[in-house]
């Protein structure tokens, strides 16, 4: 009840506390005078015993409850004037930390988009992949022994019907396919990014179309007799508005016309982290989509990834062996009658669980390092800007050591000025972040251009989510402590007399000053030359990996 009170009155319950601490400094000149002391000498002695008033007033209004805050927006709002009084400083020192902080939320939010983040589904901890999560594409030849990457369709209806471990399982294609697509009866065609999937793949996922209705396992048993399809929520705005209408719309896309039965919702783009799709479809309609040849009979074309969702109470480990059981009987007696050879390498396969969680992703394997060797680049930049607005805080430290001075010998603690002077720094770096998230924006999407080109249908979504902006403001408070702290106990570390004397040159000390200013243009130079070496040897490996795919 006190503390609301004390905001809305500052004014009287500081003039309260000045008078409390006069009132106690007279009881104490009173007693003196009681002991037999004069006037004059009972003042005196009690100054000598009473600690400096302002000093005790400060005690008293940090133990208050609140204080804490108060004094952090009398800080803020000090270090707002100070720093607008020295613009050139400030503008130079938030443009270096806008690009260093920038650099390092661009980078990272690529990270997060293709390392960190989970599916947008129900549940995805409860995710498995029973299959690679980096391979894509369609493998002849069951040549892929131990270790399975991708399986056929066969497989995968063989596993499903001997499933004990699950509470569900699907199939995915592991590429998606660009596709023609017109609506019927009008003249306009587009590309769409196409997926088949199994008739289980909504419900395993726990995804709720917005509108309509998601196709089902039963609609995907017969080949070529269910043709539907579900189109992305981004597909939905783009191409029809919107519109409810667009359920129940003909599609004619490869060889048959598929009928829209509902749309996914926003931020669901599949499994596939880099290729979102825009059409989901039995997968049983394969030889309709992708017309030319059967992929759901032959078991040695593998095409598909699989994913499942644990069953209560069953773990990775003990679904990973369940699994196994079936899959090596299945691929045991689909060796029946094959060569000795073929039954001895069929012994060998098996499958292993990984989480899928964060889905498949062949960007994942592909610029998983470069990104983890980008990040730590970006990070020595940081490091150099550091040092570099540490060097100028320094000097400009030095320039204020009368007001310094002053303010000590006026009774302000050394851990308060620190306090107020690495608020200015955290102010500073405070703007620099919030400009960095704007130039990483715009930093995210130039990345994912200059990488994501050529015919690859590849299409990174960059999401700005918590994660993100947490990683910002971590970067940015850490860095307004490492360049601000120790110019910060570096400025208070004066003598009071000398500085307030007019000698603040020398008040903490030349030789200090350059040794530290040295130290920071020598930890400058060589970051520097990491830098520069290290983007030598990204370049000359990117040189050599273009003369390797020429040769190829």
């Amino acid at each position: 009840r006190r503390w609301p009170r004390r905001w809305r009155h500052a004014p009287e319950v500081e003039a309260d506390l000045d008078g409390e601490v006069r009132a106690y400094f007279e009881t104490m000149v009173e007693r003196f005078v009681a002991q037999g002391l004069s006037p004059d000498e009972a003042r005196r002695a009690a100054r000598l015993r009473f600690e400096d008033p302002e000093r005790v007033k400060q005690k008293v209004r940090e133990v208050r409850m609140g204080a804490a805050l108060g004094t952090l927006l009398q800080d803020v709002r000090y270090a707002a004037r100070v720093l607008s009084k020295a613009p050139g400083f400030t503008a130079v020192a938030i443009l270096t930390l806008t690009l260093a902080i920038g650099a390092n939320t661009a980078i990272f939010s690529l990270i997060n988009a293709v390392m960190l983040r989970d599916l947008p589904v129900a549940h995805a901890d409860e995710l498995v992949l029973l299959t690679d999560p980096t391979s894509a594409g369609i493998a002849v030849d069951t040549t892929e022994h131990e270790l399975r990457h991708k399986l056929s369709y066969p497989e995968f209806e063989e596993l499903r019907r001997g499933n004990r471990v699950f509470s569900g399982m699907f199939a995915a294609q592991s590429a998606v396919s660009e596709v023609d697509v017109t609506r019927v009866n009008q003249p306009e065609r587009w590309k769409a990014r196409t997926q088949l999937v199994s008739g289980e793949f909504f419900s395993v996922l726990g995804v709720q179309p917005v509108i309509g209705r998601a196709f089902t396992a039963e609609e995907d048993k017969a080949p070529g007799a269910n043709p539907v399809a579900v189109l992305s929520y981004d597909c939905w705005q783009r191409q029809f508005g919107g519109r409810a209408d667009a359920v129940g719309a003909k599609l004619q896309l490869g060889a048959g016309v598929f009928e829209v039965l509902g749309v996914a919702p926003p931020g669901f783009r599949g499994i596939a982290v880099g290729m979102p799709a825009d059409l989901w479809i039995p997968i049983t309609m394969q030889q309709q989509v992708l017309p030319g040849r059967n992929y759901l009979k032959p078991r040695d074309v593998l095409w598909l990834q699989v994913m499942a969702r644990l069953a209560p109470g069953i773990s990775r480990q003990t679904a990973q062996a369940g699994i196994n059981v079936t899959f090596q009987q299945a691929i045991q007696a689909a060796s029946v009658g094959g060569s000795e050879r073929n039954r001895r390498d069929a012994l060998t396969e098996r499958l292993e669980l990984r989480s899928g969680s964060r889905g498949v992703s062949t960007l994942r394997g592909q610029f998983a390092d470069p990104l983890v060797i980008l990040m730590a680049l970006v990070a020595v930049v940081l490091l150099v800007a550091c040092a570099n607005i540490a060097n100028l805080m320094l000097t400009r430290a030095s320039a204020r050591q009368r007001e310094i001075g002053m303010r000590l010998a006026l009774g302000a603690a050394r851990s308060r000025l620190v306090r107020q002077l690495l608020t200015e720094s955290l102010l500073v770096a405070a703007i620099g972040g919030a400009l960095g998230i704007v130039l990483a924006a715009a930093g995210s999407r130039l990345l994912v251009s200059l990488v994501l080109t050529g015919d690859s249908p590849a299409a990174l979504d960059v999401p700005w989510d918590l994660r993100v902006l947490l990683f910002t403001a971590i970067a940015s408070a850490a860095t307004g402590i490492l360049f601000g702290l120790a110019p910060a106990i570096r400025a208070t570390r004066i003598d009071v007399s000398r500085s307030i004397g007019g000698n603040a040159r020398t008040a903490t000390g030349a030789r200090g000053r350059t040794r530290s200013g040295s130290l920071l243009a020598v930890t400058q130079v060589a970051l520097s030359l990491v830098l520069l070496v290290s983007a030598a040897l990204l370049r000359s490996e990117e040189h050599t990996s273009e003369l390797q795919s020429h040769h190829d």
